[in-house]
């Protein structure tokens, strides 16, 4: 993860993002240390971890799209993202997707769920412009991977918004925890 700063309670990146594999590091590792903040939230009155997989992915994506300051790519535990959802905090992309990682954790780590996720970094044409998750259930011999982009409100469950022309897949394991 890139250097971080302590701003009261929160922290945010000091060091400029040089290229998209950073986001997908720092999606990683952001899920990874802080997957039970998701234990502090409701959605509708409903604890997140007794939310479905679905569920979940439309409550994540009702929250407003907010894109990030120009030339400045912003990420955030989720407990900041969920405390200023539906507000000016940015809440692009990356955002749901460390949002969608973590509740994949939490569902793997206390439900006993055996799903895999992976990063897709995507984009319309030639150039990466897209960060989503894609899952697939380990249970399940037949289990395909599977969108989980949550991005906008036009988008469809186990769908993608647009065919690729550029696509690269990240796994967790190649992103070993960073030390700060």
């Amino acid at each position: 993860m890139r250097k971080i700063e302590k701003v009261g309670e929160y922290t945010r990146t000091r060091q400029p993002l040089l290229t998209y594999k950073q986001t997908v590091a720092d999606c990683f590792d952001l899920a990874r240390l802080y997957w039970k903040d998701l234990l502090l939230f409701k959605a509708n009155g409903i604890p997140l971890e007794d939310l479905s997989i679905r569920e979940f992915y439309e409550y994540i994506k009702s929250i407003r799209y907010v894109k990030d300051p120009y030339r400045k790519e912003h990420v955030s535990r989720p407990k900041i993202l969920l405390e200023r959802a539906n507000t000016d905090h940015p809440f692009d992309c990356d955002d749901r997707s460390i949002l969608s990682l973590s509740f994949f954790l939490l569902q793997n780590n206390l439900k006993g769920t055996k799903f895999k996720t992976r990063l897709a970094v995507t984009g319309r044409y030639a150039v990466p412009k897209h960060i989503y998750v894609e899952f697939k259930d380990e249970t399940n011999l037949e289990s395909q991977w599977s969108p989980y982009d949550c991005t906008y409100p036009w988008n469809n469950f186990g769908k993608t918004l647009y065919i690729p022309q550029f696509k690269r897949v990240f796994y967790e394991e190649n992103h070993p925890v960073k030390k700060h």
